[in-house]
Protein backbone atom coordinates (compact mmCIF):
# COMPACT_ATOMS: atom_id res chain seq x y z
CA UNK A 1 0.00 0.00 0.00
CA UNK A 2 1.15 3.00 -0.84
CA UNK A 3 2.16 5.92 1.89
CA UNK A 4 -0.32 9.11 1.26
CA UNK A 5 1.51 11.69 3.06
CA UNK A 6 0.37 15.02 1.09
CA UNK A 7 3.71 16.58 1.73
CA UNK A 8 6.30 13.74 0.60
CA UNK A 9 8.17 16.25 -1.10
CA UNK A 10 9.47 16.38 -4.84
CA UNK A 11 11.83 13.04 -4.14
CA UNK A 12 8.51 10.89 -2.75
CA UNK A 13 6.19 12.55 -5.90
CA UNK A 14 9.11 10.86 -8.36
CA UNK A 15 9.17 7.70 -6.29
CA UNK A 16 5.38 7.07 -6.04
CA UNK A 17 4.34 8.16 -9.51
CA UNK A 18 1.71 10.77 -8.52
CA UNK A 19 0.69 13.95 -9.39
CA UNK A 20 -1.14 17.14 -7.66
CA UNK A 21 -4.20 17.76 -9.54
CA UNK A 22 -4.52 21.90 -10.20
CA UNK A 23 -7.66 23.38 -9.13
CA UNK A 24 -8.72 26.69 -10.37
CA UNK A 25 -9.97 28.62 -7.08
CA UNK A 26 -11.11 31.97 -5.90
CA UNK A 27 -9.75 33.69 -2.62
CA UNK A 28 -7.18 31.34 -1.87
CA UNK A 29 -6.40 31.65 1.68
CA UNK A 30 -2.82 32.83 2.41
CA UNK A 31 -1.87 29.25 3.93
CA UNK A 32 -2.35 27.54 0.51
CA UNK A 33 0.24 29.86 -0.83
CA UNK A 34 3.42 29.80 -0.93
CA UNK A 35 4.12 33.29 1.63
CA UNK A 36 4.23 31.64 5.11
CA UNK A 37 6.77 29.10 3.82
CA UNK A 38 9.94 28.94 4.88
CA UNK A 39 13.12 30.32 2.67
CA UNK A 40 16.47 29.08 1.74
CA UNK A 41 17.85 31.11 4.41
CA UNK A 42 14.94 30.51 6.92
CA UNK A 43 15.52 26.70 6.66
CA UNK A 44 19.36 27.15 6.77
CA UNK A 45 19.01 29.07 10.13
CA UNK A 46 17.10 26.93 11.39
CA UNK A 47 19.45 23.93 11.23
CA UNK A 48 22.19 26.10 11.95
CA UNK A 49 23.86 25.99 8.72
CA UNK A 50 25.40 29.78 7.10
CA UNK A 51 27.19 27.93 4.55
CA UNK A 52 26.39 29.16 0.93
CA UNK A 53 24.81 26.63 -1.28
CA UNK A 54 24.84 24.22 1.57
CA UNK A 55 20.84 23.86 -0.01
CA UNK A 56 19.19 24.51 -2.91
CA UNK A 57 16.12 25.60 -3.23
CA UNK A 58 13.72 24.44 -5.68
CA UNK A 59 10.06 25.84 -5.66
CA UNK A 60 7.42 23.94 -7.23
CA UNK A 61 4.78 24.97 -5.50
CA UNK A 62 1.11 26.63 -6.38
CA UNK A 63 -1.42 27.96 -4.30
CA UNK A 64 -3.61 26.36 -6.48
CA UNK A 65 -2.43 22.81 -5.92
CA UNK A 66 -4.52 20.19 -4.90
CA UNK A 67 -4.69 16.91 -2.96
CA UNK A 68 -3.31 13.85 -5.12
CA UNK A 69 -5.45 11.72 -7.31
CA UNK A 70 -9.46 12.50 -6.42
CA UNK A 71 -8.14 13.48 -2.79
CA UNK A 72 -10.03 16.65 -2.88
CA UNK A 73 -13.48 14.52 -3.44
CA UNK A 74 -12.63 12.88 0.41
CA UNK A 75 -12.56 16.41 1.40
CA UNK A 76 -14.94 18.67 0.60
CA UNK A 77 -14.06 22.12 1.11
CA UNK A 78 -10.71 22.06 0.94
CA UNK A 79 -9.47 25.24 -0.40
CA UNK A 80 -5.75 24.36 -1.63
CA UNK A 81 -1.45 23.97 -0.73
CA UNK A 82 1.75 24.65 -0.85
CA UNK A 83 4.80 23.27 -1.06
CA UNK A 84 8.85 24.49 -1.44
CA UNK A 85 11.74 21.95 -1.53
CA UNK A 86 15.64 22.10 -0.71
CA UNK A 87 18.03 19.98 -1.93
CA UNK A 88 21.51 19.14 -0.61
CA UNK A 89 24.31 20.76 -2.85
CA UNK A 90 26.29 18.40 -1.91
CA UNK A 91 25.74 14.53 -1.58
CA UNK A 92 27.30 11.29 -1.89
CA UNK A 93 30.00 11.42 0.95
CA UNK A 94 30.02 8.21 2.06
CA UNK A 95 29.60 7.51 5.82
CA UNK A 96 28.48 11.27 6.47
CA UNK A 97 25.60 12.15 9.06
CA UNK A 98 23.85 13.96 5.98
CA UNK A 99 20.42 15.26 5.40
CA UNK A 100 19.49 15.44 1.48
CA UNK A 101 16.84 16.87 0.79
CA UNK A 102 13.97 19.10 2.93
CA UNK A 103 10.03 19.65 1.84
CA UNK A 104 7.55 22.13 3.54
CA UNK A 105 4.43 22.69 3.37
CA UNK A 106 0.84 24.03 3.89
CA UNK A 107 -2.48 23.08 3.29
CA UNK A 108 -6.03 24.65 4.00
CA UNK A 109 -8.89 22.27 4.59
CA UNK A 110 -11.31 24.56 4.53
CA UNK A 111 -12.80 23.16 8.42
CA UNK A 112 -10.77 22.05 11.39
CA UNK A 113 -13.16 18.27 11.06
CA UNK A 114 -11.58 17.56 7.75
CA UNK A 115 -8.08 18.72 8.63
CA UNK A 116 -8.67 15.88 11.56
CA UNK A 117 -10.09 13.86 9.05
CA UNK A 118 -6.80 14.04 6.90
CA UNK A 119 -4.35 13.73 10.15
CA UNK A 120 -6.70 10.81 11.68
CA UNK A 121 -6.04 9.10 8.08
CA UNK A 122 -2.00 9.46 8.15
CA UNK A 123 -2.16 7.41 11.61
CA UNK A 124 -4.34 4.81 10.20
CA UNK A 125 -1.81 4.15 7.12
CA UNK A 126 1.30 5.16 8.77
CA UNK A 127 1.71 2.43 11.62
CA UNK A 128 5.12 0.42 12.59
CA UNK A 129 4.91 -2.78 10.76
CA UNK A 130 7.46 -4.64 9.11
CA UNK A 131 6.34 -5.88 5.97
CA UNK A 132 6.83 -3.16 3.13
CA UNK A 133 5.33 -5.01 0.70
CA UNK A 134 2.05 -5.42 2.02
CA UNK A 135 2.01 -2.21 3.46
CA UNK A 136 4.35 1.37 3.25
CA UNK A 137 7.19 0.00 5.08
CA UNK A 138 6.94 2.37 8.23
CA UNK A 139 8.70 1.00 11.31
CA UNK A 140 8.77 3.97 13.48
CA UNK A 141 6.29 6.28 14.86
CA UNK A 142 9.12 8.57 16.93
CA UNK A 143 7.58 10.54 19.82
CA UNK A 144 7.91 14.21 19.58
CA UNK A 145 6.51 17.52 21.49
CA UNK A 146 3.39 18.39 20.45
CA UNK A 147 3.28 21.60 17.80
CA UNK A 148 0.05 23.38 17.24
CA UNK A 149 -3.18 21.58 17.94
CA UNK A 150 -2.19 17.85 17.04
CA UNK A 151 1.10 16.53 15.64
CA UNK A 152 2.02 13.38 13.92
CA UNK A 153 5.49 12.01 12.88
CA UNK A 154 6.88 9.03 11.00
CA UNK A 155 10.27 7.27 9.51
CA UNK A 156 10.71 5.08 7.03
CA UNK A 157 14.01 3.75 7.08
CA UNK A 158 14.60 1.69 4.14
CA UNK A 159 13.82 3.77 0.89
CA UNK A 160 16.60 4.02 -2.12
CA UNK A 161 17.07 7.66 -1.45
CA UNK A 162 17.40 7.22 1.99
CA UNK A 163 15.63 7.69 5.73
CA UNK A 164 12.17 9.69 4.93
CA UNK A 165 11.28 11.04 7.87
CA UNK A 166 7.80 13.38 7.89
CA UNK A 167 5.94 15.50 10.58
CA UNK A 168 2.83 17.03 10.14
CA UNK A 169 1.05 19.52 12.61
CA UNK A 170 -2.74 20.59 12.44
CA UNK A 171 -3.43 24.03 13.47
CA UNK A 172 -7.40 24.50 13.51
CA UNK A 173 -8.22 23.71 9.53
CA UNK A 174 -4.74 24.07 8.25
CA UNK A 175 -1.90 21.44 8.38
CA UNK A 176 1.40 22.34 8.07
CA UNK A 177 4.36 19.71 7.02
CA UNK A 178 7.99 18.88 7.18
CA UNK A 179 9.80 16.28 5.32
CA UNK A 180 13.23 14.60 4.70
CA UNK A 181 15.16 12.05 3.07
CA UNK A 182 18.36 11.66 5.08
CA UNK A 183 21.17 9.18 5.76
CA UNK A 184 21.14 6.60 8.50
CA UNK A 185 23.34 8.53 11.15
CA UNK A 186 21.69 11.64 10.70
CA UNK A 187 18.96 13.30 13.41
CA UNK A 188 16.26 13.67 10.89
CA UNK A 189 13.44 13.54 13.64
CA UNK A 190 15.06 16.66 15.67
CA UNK A 191 15.66 18.47 12.32
CA UNK A 192 12.21 18.13 11.43
CA UNK A 193 10.63 19.29 14.55
CA UNK A 194 13.00 22.29 14.68
CA UNK A 195 11.99 23.30 10.66
CA UNK A 196 8.22 22.55 12.01
CA UNK A 197 8.57 25.01 14.99
CA UNK A 198 10.10 27.64 12.58
CA UNK A 199 7.49 27.28 9.90
CA UNK A 200 4.52 27.07 12.38
CA UNK A 201 5.84 30.43 13.82
CA UNK A 202 6.33 32.26 10.15
CA UNK A 203 2.83 30.88 9.28
CA UNK A 204 1.49 32.79 12.48
CA UNK A 205 3.31 35.86 11.62
CA UNK A 206 2.41 36.12 8.04
CA UNK A 207 -0.81 34.20 7.68
CA UNK A 208 -2.42 34.18 11.26
CA UNK A 209 -1.89 30.62 12.15
CA UNK A 210 -2.28 30.33 15.28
Amino acid sequence: MRVISLFAGVLLLTACGAAATPRVLAAVHCVAQTTGLLTLPEVESALGSSATGWLAANDGSSPVLGLWGNGDAFYPGFVGRAQRDFQHSEQGRAGAAQLLHVAVASSDFGSVQMAQKWLANQRVMNIPNDKPNERNGVETIPATVTIGDDTFAYQLPGTSEGVFTDIESRVGPYLLAVSTQSSPTYDAVSAVVTLMTSLHAKEHAVCGVA
